[in-house]
């Protein structure tokens, strides 16, 4: 397959490599070119990959799987199933094979999904089942349809050709409640077989059943039959039956596949995100991700077309640049076969009628590279006449790529900014955090311009050091600052449009306030800690004249920052809350919350071979991160102590002005089980990552400690890890709501231990469906997309242009 961006770019293509080339390969040198071993190992596997207690039943294609569903379960001549009319013929379809009736039902207009208030008109004594469609990948509220099916004593069957692997606050699809969940692996899907699908159900009986069905209602399948050492030849036909089986080649490409599953899905994530980005601000409806505890499949990223547009124009103009697309679904109620059948109108079912003419899907596969996203993103801004606003945005901070961290969080920006269709300019200095050893192919220098991925980046002499003397941190700071205002922004940012400040004030107050005073340029303030508070808090500023002093200036020089912006933006509640006391005026403040560095933080399979020292039957706790007083760890230590015997480990990387003591406190209290594995590369965290079954964020309990938003808060939950939180304040609400974890007071060991039992008790299932929580609440409230939409926003009204 041609990655040429000059190349037409097809509307899906499978997601295939050597891997399941050489998985078939050997299936079929196997001897079992049919329905054999394979099958069975794929069944289990897909079983365990949903959740405890399901059987899993492979069959050659998810129709399959819903016919036989629909018979297990009883459906039969004179019964009728709700079905929604947003849907492929084939849910629909099957009810038919029965001689039962489908009876279609409308969407909710957000999600299309079935629409339950109308499906409650629809029941009559008659309405055997129901079928929810988990459209496009995005699940319907699995507690929600359980309570309908209950209320209207229905049996479910789930179709889910396009949700795997997808889920609903914290559960998979298909772990549910329903009779069965069916899945496709179809070409187009998130994983496929080529053909193929699946069958689910916590039903014992019901799996026999469709097990038998599947080959001719044969009691015992060819596998069974020819490795026992019972006449092969017989066997009885004990059911009606169909051919219906998977075969081990295909099975061999499915395990593969599902090896790959998660990363694919997040891959698809990550293309949405910036299909969502990029398309913010032109005349679309974009999909919806489900809000809170939604895990999004993205099998498809179906846009809206305003009311009265010419789709057919639209696609037409994307295949001349050189993309495919098309339409999921036209309803069943408008094609002929089933108007026909049901007697229907077209408005009979109004929202259905109505989103139809105006969806468009758009290319969205995991193989997709990033020149085939782009060119998407290009097909549709064209087609669509352009954006509504272009600004030449500035960004003005000390920390760029490519230093790691939360350094690397303004690159992120930048690069989502130019997405969007921005011009965007950098002044930064030269790479030496976190070490103040400058990076690799650089050198100090009074100036140097570089692009960075489409970014113009303006780079000035600092003096480099990340020391803890406040001579070499001022230093380094200040140095900054004056490089910035005397050599940066007087020419990189002639001409913008608006500026974007990244605190702290004594690296960017000068460059800022110079480009405010002197061109009148509109500016955003990003508050990521209060200042002078910090310096304060964590004992940094001293007690002498001259520290008093100081803090008095450096509040006067944050105060002049705050009246110079346009708007004054803040990563915590209450962050906000303290603004609003030092005078900041309403009209100014935004909500503004960083993201994580997504490309290193994002869910990834626990590892069966966690390395690190760590064996596959330990609970392992992981802190990454500062060894400092700020994070107060020490609690955690002795707490781990107590649970040195109970299988817990205590993984504690990173460095810092505590480690020795924290060391010392370990061989104090025979805590065997805490191992400090120091600093380690930034390339190595998602590995470590991975390890882990749960994540430990502390702060100390002080006021400046209750509104803070710590990164690695950011980071877990974007990795999708389940948390334990010895936090106050903002960051534990943030725990909390999520659902990702435990939280206990700061300096509370008696609570933590507590929770650390819990941990350890609870099963490991439970344990990453709260990190699965997690990760929805992030891609709600923290993601890079909805930070770069919320910046961009705060950046266009500054620079008086429509957003």
């Amino acid at each position: 397959m041609s990655d040429s961006v000059t190349d037409f770019l097809p509307f899906a293509l499978p997601d295939v490599g050597e891997p399941e080339i050489e998985a078939m390969v050997e299936a079929v040198r196997s001897g079992w070119v049919s329905s054999g071993p394979k099958v069975k190992e794929f069944e289990a596997a897909f079983a365990a990959a949903i959740g405890d207690g399901v059987e899993a039943v492979a069959l050659n294609s998810a129709t399959a799987g819903l016919h036989l569903a629909l018979e297990a379960i009883g459906v039969g001549p004179g019964d009728e199933v709700l079905v929604p009319t947003w849907t492929f013929t084939a849910t629909a379809e099957v009810v038919r094979y029965l001689g039962a009736t489908p009876v279609l039902v409308d969407v909710d207009p957000v999600t299309l999904n079935i629409d339950l208030a109308d499906a409650a008109t629809k029941v009559t004594p008659a309405t055997r089942a129901v079928m929810p469609v988990h459209f496009a990948g995005l699940p319907i509220d699995h507690e929600a349809i359980t309570d309908f099916a209950t209320t209207h004593r229905l049996a479910v069957v789930e179709d889910a050709a396009h949700a795997f692997p997808a889920s609903h606050a914290g559960v998979n699809v298909g772990a549910g409640r329903s009779e069965a969940t069916v899945y496709s692996f179809y070409a187009t899907k998130t994983m496929t077989t080529g053909e193929g699908g699946m069958l689910v159900t916590r039903d014992p009986a019901l799996a026999q059943r469709v097990r038998v069905m599947r080959l001719h209602g044969i009691n015992r399948d060819a596998f069974d039959r020819y490795r026992s050492d019972k006449p092969a030849w017989h066997y009885e036909v004990v059911a009606p039956g169909y051919k219906y089986n998977l075969t081990d080649p295909a099975a061999a490409m499915g395990l593969v596949q599902l090896g790959r599953a998660g990363q694919m899905r997040d891959r698809r994530a990550e293309i949405a995100s910036l299909y969502d980005a990029a398309f913010a601000d032109l005349d679309l409806e974009l999909p919806s991700w489900g809000g809170e505890g939604v895990g999004h499949s993205w099998h498809l990223y179906v846009v809206r077309l305003p009311q009265g547009s010419d789709r057919d124009a639209f696609v037409r103009a994307m295949a001349e640049r050189g993309v495919g697309t098309s339409v999921h679904f036209i309803p069943l109620h408008l094609q002929p076969y089933w108007r026909d059948l049901g007697g229907h109108a077209r408005d009979d079912f109004p929202v259905a009628a109505r989103e139809f003419d105006r969806v468009v899907s758009l290319p969205i596969f995991s193989s997709m590279t990033p020149e085939q996203v782009q060119k998407v993103i290009a097909a549709v801004t064209a087609t669509l006449g352009g954006r509504r606003s272009r600004v030449k945005i500035g960004l003005l901070t000390q920390w760029y790529d490519p230093e790691p961290g939360p350094a690397a969080l303004p690159g992120a920006l930048a690069r989502g900014l130019v997405a969007r269709g921005h011009d965007v300019k950098v002044v930064t200095g030269f790479p030496n955090y976190p070490t103040g050893q400058v990076a690799p192919g650089y050198r100090i220098r009074p100036r140097m311009v570089e692009e960075l991925d489409g970014v113009e980046v303006t780079r000035v002499a600092l003096y480099p050091s990340h020391d803890d003397s406040v001579r070499s941190r001022v230093t380094n700071y200040g140095s900054f600052g004056a490089s910035a205002a005397l050599m940066g922004v007087r020419k990189a940012f002639a001409g913008i449009d608006a500026l974007w400040v990244n605190y702290s004030p004594v690296t960017v107050a000068a460059p800022m306030l110079a480009q405010s005073w002197f061109r009148r340029t509109p500016s955003v303030v990003h508050v990521l800690d209060l200042w002078p508070d910090t310096l304060t808090a964590t004992g940094f500023a001293g007690s002498g004249i001259a520290s008093r002093a100081a803090v008095v200036g450096l509040n006067g020089l944050c105060n002049a920052m705050y009246r110079a912006g346009s708007k004054v933006a803040y990563v915590s509640p209450g962050v906000g809350e303290r603004l609003r006391e030092r005078g900041v005026p309403e009209s100014k403040l935004a909500y503004a919350p960083l993201w994580a560095n997504e490309s290193l933080f994002t869910p990834r399979e626990r590892q069966t071979e966690r390395g690190f020292g760590v064996t596959e039957h330990d609970r392992v706790l992981l802190y990454a991160g500062t060894l400092g007083r700020a994070q107060g760890l020490e609690p955690l230590v002795r707490a781990a102590a107590r649970l040195r015997d109970a299988g817990l480990v205590c993984l504690v990387a990173g460095s810092g002005t505590e480690e020795q003591r924290l060391r010392e406190v370990a061989d104090e209290m025979g805590a065997t089980n805490v191992r400090f594995l120091g600093r380690l590369a930034p390339e190595e965290m998602p590995t470590l990552m991975a390890a882990a079954d749960v994540h430990y964020v502390s702060l100390n309990d002080d006021p400046l400690a209750r509104i803070t938003m710590p990164s690695k808060l950011q980071a877990t939950l974007a990795a999708g890890g389940s948390i334990i939180g010895m936090l106050s304040g903002d960051a534990a609400d943030v725990v909390a709501d999520s659902g990702a974890g435990w939280v206990c007071r700061p300096d509370d060991v008696e609570g933590l231990a507590r929770v650390l039992a819990e941990f350890v008790a609870e099963e490991p299932a439970a344990v990453a469906a709260r990190g699965v929580a997690g990760r929805a609440y992030y891609e709600a409230h923290f993601s890079l997309a909805r930070g770069v939409e919320r910046i961009e926003s705060l950046l266009t009204e500054a620079a008086g242009v429509a957003s």
